[in-house]
């Protein structure tokens, strides 16, 4: 199960990340009510497939350090709660429920790969 939950991350996080860097119109004009620049989704795009290259590289390979992993996590977390705070904060509470559910993804993938994680370290 943690192996399929990290598998939905990785896709949803990926296509998020396709879709800052592409930046259709309907992504600029959520942007605009949030009075965010749209060069931001390119930050935000990159800083996310950084983060997936960061779980995959991780995930196959045990001389990279755990840290990258862990940060991964962490900056995905940060990005979806940010979306979510800045949606209810610009008044745009429409939108505020878009990356609930990515959040939730993320959170137990995290939450189970760090269970499968330090059990393997124990039968070790």
């Amino acid at each position: 199960m943690d192996k399929i939950l990290l598998g939905l991350a990785v896709v949803l996080m990926t296509c998020s990340a396709v879709a800052d860097i592409v930046q259709p119109q309907q992504l600029l004009e959520s942007m605009a009510v949030l009075s965010l620049p749209a060069y931001f989704c390119t930050v935000l795009g990159a800083g996310k497939l950084v983060g997936v290259a960061a779980l995959l590289v991780t995930q196959f390979s045990a001389a990279v350090p755990a840290f990258w992993r862990e940060w991964a996590w962490a900056g995905f977390t940060i990005d979806l709660v940010g979306a979510v705070a800045c949606h209810l904060l610009a008044g745009d509470s429409a939108h505020a429920a878009g990356p609930v559910i990515p959040l939730v993804v993320v959170t137990a993938a995290h939450v189970l790969d760090r269970r499968s994680r330090s059990s393997e370290r124990a039968a070790a």
